[in-house]
């Protein structure tokens, strides 16, 4: 159960996404706000030095869109910091509702939608038919995750600049358009390519992996969440 609260002094702290952690760190809270008796306490999850600038998350999901939807900014998304971008996919049904990735709920609903799509087709339907599964159903998740690189794909090839473009174009505001409204337009677009090429990429090398007899949508599941982790998962 959450509550709501005023909190003074503390609500005066500007928003940062935590850096990616490596197994060798201490645990991080998802929450440094933790409530204690009658108190409320900041507490840092490292090592601050004199004169750094104290931080707190004000959401992780999903990332820019809330951001920009509850407190009118978007912020640029390193390399050190987990992806938290909520996409939003073509449906591959005319008319229909649109693949969402983002969270936990959303990836389960895009991969059922997805591997009921390719069923209908006839393609991908785990029955060993061309697929070379065997009928164990591995065919199908592998034709569900080679559907989302191409829906993955073709979103990111069809916006209208590149990210090297977004980046160039991030410090030149076109003239009466505020400067920060336009760092924070740009950096919701960059954010939004990061995270479909990320995607591109993490289920490419799955793919790419050979692993076909523990392939499933768990692996696939598993990939997409390792996407918006706080943990590094690479040195």
């Amino acid at each position: 159960m959450r509550t709501m609260c005023m909190v003074p002094i503390i609500d005066l702290a500007n928003h940062k996404t935590p850096r990616l952690r490596t197994g060798a760190d201490e645990p991080m809270p998802l929450e440094p706000v933790s409530i204690q008796a009658d108190s409320i306490v900041l507490v840092a999850p490292t090592d601050l030095q004199a004169g750094q600038e104290v931080h707190i998350t004000y959401c992780y999901e999903p990332g820019n869109q809330k951001l920009l939807m509850d407190y009118g900014f978007a912020e640029e998304i390193t390399p050190e910091q987990p992806s938290l971008e909520q996409l939003v996919l073509p449906s591959p049904v005319p008319d229909g509702p649109p693949l969402l990735l983002g969270s936990d709920a959303d990836d389960v609903v895009t991969l059922a939608t997805l591997k009921r799509h390719l069923m209908a087709q006839g393609d991908g339907d785990g029955s060993g038919d061309g697929n070379g599964d065997g009928g164990d159903g591995s065919g199908s998740d592998r034709a569900v995750c080679e559907a989302l690189v191409a829906a993955c794909g073709s979103a990111l090839r069809q916006m209208p600049t590149s990210e090297e473009e977004d980046k160039e174009a991030r410090s030149s505001p076109p003239e009466a358009v505020d400067s920060g409204r336009w760092r924070s337009i740009v950096n919701f677009r960059l954010g939004q390519k990061q995270h479909l090429r990320r995607t591109v990429y993490s289920l490419s090398k799955l793919l790419d992996s050979g692993a076909s007899e523990s392939f499933g949508a768990r692996e696939v599941s598993g990939v997409l969440r390792g996407l918006r982790s706080e943990i590094a998962l690479t040195p």
